[in-house]
């Protein structure tokens, strides 16, 4: 990990960045590693007895705070509905966090994963990753790791 410079973290929800790599995270950032994450939905409307949107948001931002990670990237596709959604579109909004951030590496959801919504946003992470190949007119850096995490 010594030549990681940035790191994209991109997540269905808000708290599965800190489920899944939270303590990774945290000993990366504290060595000077950049790590940024993409929140596909915020949306809270399916979440049982969960907090408010702008709830899930404050504390995703405190989160990240904690961690010594970059301020959040937060996308609002529906909630537990990704699937629904035209692929093309999660794509593009990753691919724009790709353009933003020039990662070095990704972090995402395994595509086995037992939540629709993580399955959706692993194999699209996958489909987006191939940005720096298909577009070397960007000047980004290759992506030399894609790792999965378990919720």
């Amino acid at each position: 990990m010594n030549n990681m410079k940035n790191i994209l973290c991109v997540v269905a929800h808000p708290d599965d960045e800190v489920l899944g790599f939270g303590a990774a995270a945290s000993s990366l950032t504290s060595i000077g590693v950049n790590i940024t994450t993409l929140f596909i939905s915020t949306q809270a409307n399916k979440r049982h007895l969960g907090e408010s949107e702008n709830e899930l948001m404050r504390s995703a931002k405190e989160i990240s705070n904690l961690l010594q990670m970059n301020e959040p990237i937060f996308e609002n596709f529906p909630n537990l509905s990704l699937h629904n959604v035209d692929s093309y579109l999660i794509v593009e909004a990753i691919e724009n966090a790709i353009k933003k951030i020039g990662p070095d590496m990704i972090v995402t959801h395994h595509p086995s994963d037992l939540n629709i919504d993580h399955q959706v946003v692993a194999n699209l992470t996958l489909a987006a990753s191939r940005l720096p190949m298909r577009r070397p007119d960007l000047s980004l850096p290759r992506i030399k790791n894609i790792i999965f995490m378990e919720i």
